[in-house]
């Protein structure tokens, strides 16, 4: 008789990492169970994680540059200072995630679902958030430059001291109309029209 699977344990997680953790890039890690697993510093440049469970995962320095992290579960993981360079996020959910210090320009996080997400310093110049969910998401200090947020929802989400200048906020969702004029006055840009880029 087939006995039953244990839950996971604390001392599985080290399995985890070393399944992973090889010098190989863009190695297939789609539909993977990588939840609260130990990666920080990791190399996973241009992997495929598409659809796979990161929830509460140690992502912090990782290399995620060029990765395929489409429909994944990053709730709560942590990911400050890892490099997510070009890499794919789209409808990704990224809900309380730890993003501090992250390097996520010209990131793809269409639909991306980063509600109360810490982006305190990050860099998304570049981005494109069209429909993400930035809803009490912390973007200051973040630099937005060139990114579009056409549809986003950016209700109450703190954008203090964010570098907004040529960032593509359409309609500006979930934002007031006191707070539309104050990064209107920092260079972003609303309506209809899409952004033009300085060449400086």
């Amino acid at each position: 008789m087939t006995q039953p699977q244990s839950p996971q344990t604390s001392s599985q997680k080290p399995v985890k990492r070393q399944i992973v953790n090889q010098p190989v890039r863009g190695r297939i890690l789609n539909n993977a169970d990588l939840s609260d697993a130990d990666l920080n510093g990791a190399d996973l440049s241009d992997a495929d994680l598409s659809d796979a469970d990161l929830n509460g995962a140690d992502l912090s320095g990782a290399d995620l540059n060029g990765a395929i992290l489409s429909r994944a579960i990053l709730s709560r993981a942590n990911l400050s200072d890892a490099n997510l360079n070009g890499a794919d996020l789209s409808f990704a959910i990224l809900s309380r995630a730890n993003l501090i210090g992250a390097d996520l320009s010209g990131a793809n996080l269409i639909g991306a679902i980063l509600s109360r997400a810490n982006l305190i310093g990050a860099n998304l110049i570049g981005a494109d958030l069209i429909g993400a969910i930035l809803s009490r998401a912390n973007l200051i200090g973040a630099d937005l430059r060139g990114a579009d947020l056409r549809g986003a929802d950016l209700s109450d989400a703190k954008l203090i001291g964010a570098i907004v200048v040529n960032a593509y906020f359409g309609s500006g969702k979930g934002l007031t109309e006191d707070m539309k004029e104050k990064l209107k006055q920092q260079g972003a840009i609303f309506g209809d029209r899409p952004p033009v880029l300085s060449p400086k």
